[in-house]
């Protein structure tokens, strides 16, 4: 298919916007003009087929299918997620993060699928234990590790990151937390040049099929800071995200 194909114009623009790119940068990733990004935008012309495969999978990582819908999906948007983050946080969120928070949603609700509604955990840490906001850091930390049983001498004995790392993760997902991890850079980005790699995870609520997922591009110490920094927003149900430094 070498000529124009028909799409519908309003899910090319509601695809660009929900990834928070600009015409100027989509223009300069198709090695297009910016008045033909707007063209299309408008029905006034249309992409290639090959042109659509780069649109849809390669800079908006959404199934070409998508593009020649009637009506714009209903898609829940990142600030349902994330309400307790300020505006500019959330402004900050380059188009990787925002891919892995719908593929991170696509897991949660796949989840709910396979288990028919029902955590398959025995144990599940969001509905057994409660917290105000005002309470103690020292209180909620003592509270969650005697939940979890697991005492300072057993995690000075984990031995290695790693191995601390794994059963931190096993810990919380026998007491019904799903954890998944992920390269948060672009594929072919360097770490050094990726505004990615300043996110180290994130979470996203959900009293049956709270979701964490980490960075496994950080150090498993850092890994292992996120699973509990996450932990922390779920308890006070609601969605978060780890943007701190190394540093």
């Amino acid at each position: 298919m070498s000529g124009p194909i028909p799409v519908n114009p309003d899910v090319l623009r509601w695809a660009r916007d929900s990834m928070r790119l600009s015409l100027e940068e989509v223009a300069g990733r198709m090695n297009k003009k910016v008045s033909d990004i707007e063209a299309w935008e408008r029905g006034d012309e249309s992409p290639t087929y090959i042109q659509l495969e780069r649109l849809a999978y390669d800079i908006y990582k959404r199934p070409v299918a998508l593009f020649f819908f009637p009506d714009v999906p209903d898609e829940d948007a990142v600030e349902q997620s994330f309400r307790t983050l300020p505006e500019q946080e959330l402004q900050r969120m380059p188009p990787r993060i925002l891919f892995l928070l719908r593929r991170a949603r696509v897991f949660q609700l796949n989840l709910a699928e396979l288990y028919e509604g029902v955590n398959p955990a025995n144990r599940q840490i969001l509905r057994d234990l409660n917290f105000a906001p005002s309470v103690e850091v020292s209180e909620m930390a003592d509270q969650v590790r005697a939940y979890l049983r697991i005492d300072l001498a057993e995690q000075q004995s984990l031995g290695s990151e790693d191995d601390a790392l794994k059963r931190w993760r096993t810990v919380l997902e026998e007491h019904g937390v799903f954890v998944f991890k992920d390269s948060f850079n672009p594929p072919g980005k360097k770490k050094v040049d990726s505004t990615e790699s300043t996110f180290s995870g994130f979470c996203l609520y959900d009293m049956d099929f709270p979701v964490i997922y980490v960075n496994n591009n950080k150090a498993k110490n850092r890994q292992i800071f996120t699973l509990f920094h996450e932990l922390a927003h779920l308890l006070m149900h609601t969605g978060g995200v780890d943007t701190r430094h190394d540093d």
